[in-house]
């Protein structure tokens, strides 16, 4: 049989109450669930139970034609203790195991119950295998400066880490995209206007590739920012509201103030959202005094416009004037 290539470690901490001891013939295996992988259980310790922190290293693995079942071993490097041996049909394990470097081997068995040659063994390092991502941090919002933005990923060094694979992907994307790299930092030039996950995967000296059991991170590139509204008056004479020409997919915040003409302290009177037309009717009545619209422009994923305003003067009408001679 042909030689097994590991494809993949992923690590995750586990607090449990007692230690993992292995027995004479390996732990048991667990019948799985459909869909799901088998695990190791970890046999209840004598005495009484002491919090031990166990990690959970799940492997994979290419498939064998032929093979009926896969025998895993993992070796403590350091100290006494025996090799641990289990056993699976699937091409995948989750082991809970105690933290420290294991060598690692895996063989394949056929029908027969013949037995293939161990594989390469490669270092497993049982312990949280993850890089510590600097930038751009978590749900950041970057304002972009053109429609396509370089950005500049960085993150710490990983001990002992050859390389790193680095991956991207948008909101919704079907796949991200991947390079491999030595380096702890590299540009990516991005399309403005989108919801961005990333994560760094540190690859070992010995080839074995870390996958991150924490969510990938996220950041918001924003796109280009609204152009600031051109705001006119409709019917400056009799004013009955104000227009703009309004961006594609964009919507308008607006807000009305008011002052009295021998005063300098502005009110709001009426606020609307989510104006679309690049049209906003005021539905009340005006009353004389100094008047003061402003207008925002929003959209997904854009940089809010600059707050446009104009004032204009209502003035009291014939009749009005009449009333206050009267009184």
């Amino acid at each position: 049989m042909k030689s097994i290539f590991l494809v993949a470690v992923l690590m995750k901490i586990l607090v449990v109450g007692s230690a993992f001891a292995a027995e004479p013939d390996g732990p048991a295996i667990n019948s799985p669930e459909p869909g799901t992988l088998p695990t190791t259980q970890a046999p209840p310790a004598e005495g009484a139970p002491k919090a031990t922190t166990l990690t959970e290293v799940e492997v994979a693995w290419e498939g064998n034609p032929g093979a009926k079942s896969y025998e895993l071993e993992f070796q403590p490097i350091e100290g006494s203790e025996k090799a641990q041996r289990f056993t699976t049909e699937q091409t995948q394990y989750r082991a809970s195991l105690l933290p420290g470097s294991y060598r690692f081997r895996i063989r394949s068995i056929d029908r027969r119950g013949d037995e293939g040659s161990w594989s390469r063994p490669v270092t497993i390092v049982a312990k949280a295998q993850e890089v510590s991502l600097q930038y751009p941090e978590a749900n950041e919002q970057i304002e972009a400066t053109e429609v396509r933005s370089k950005i500049t990923f960085r993150w710490d060094p990983f001990a002992d880490a050859k390389g790193y694979i680095f991956r991207i992907w948008s909101e919704g994307s079907s796949a991200p995209t991947e390079f491999r790299l030595r380096n702890t930092q590299t540009d990516v030039t991005l399309r403005a206007g989108k919801k961005y996950l990333w994560e760094v995967i540190p690859v070992s000296r010995s080839g074995v590739r870390y996958s991150r059991k924490t969510p990938p991170r996220e950041f918001v590139l924003f796109g280009q920012q609204l152009p600031k509204p051109e705001l006119v008056i409709l019917r400056p004479n009799d004013p009955q509201g104000v227009e703009w020409r309004p961006a594609k997919n964009a919507y308008y915040l607006g807000k009305l103030f008011r002052r009295d003409l021998l005063d300098d302290e502005w009110s709001e009177v009426a606020q609307v959202e989510n104006l679309e037309l690049g049209q906003w009717i005021f539905s009340q009545k005006l009353s004389p005094g100094v008047y003061r619209v402003t207008i925002q422009g929003k959209a997904n994923m854009r940089i809010a416009s600059e707050v446009a305003e104009k004032e204009f003067l209502v003035k009291p009408k014939l009749e009005e004037l009449g009333d206050l001679a009267s009184h």
